[in-house]
């Protein structure tokens, strides 16, 4: 998680390798109720999703985001009762898609790919 020189800012910021599904890049990620609440606590809060390796990721505000984690698997461990939601996303640089897993859709998330950073930095 990173903040913000002046707090305004939050960012979780997860990472996952590539599965492959044939053609299809997938990438897997668990996001926990304290990253959920560490985002939306600042004036600005994101999720930042890299998509195994620096090439790919996605930089989703968390006002977009949190919504759309009624539409997601939770697990929750019943011996203490810590949980994470399973957060998938479908595809490549050129076009990706957010999973809803249990309304059975996926929601286009490209215009959220961040350019990728020069390699002479």
């Amino acid at each position: 998680c990173l903040t913000s020189g002046n707090q305004e800012t939050h960012v979780v910021c997860v990472v996952s390798k590539r599965y492959s599904r044939g053609q299809l890049g997938r990438y897997w990620y668990a996001i926990r109720p304290h990253q959920v609440e560490y985002a939306s606590s600042a004036q600005h809060g994101f999720f930042a999703f890299g998509c195994g390796g620096p090439e790919l990721t996605l930089l989703v505000p968390a006002h977009d985001f949190i919504p759309l984690l009624d539409g997601m698997r939770q697990t929750i461990d019943e011996e203490d009762g810590r949980s994470y939601w399973h957060v998938e996303l479908f595809g490549d640089r050129e076009h990706l898609e957010l999973g809803q897993s249990l309304l059975n859709k996926r929601a286009d998330v490209s215009a959220l790919i961040l350019p990728p950073v020069p390699s002479d930095l």
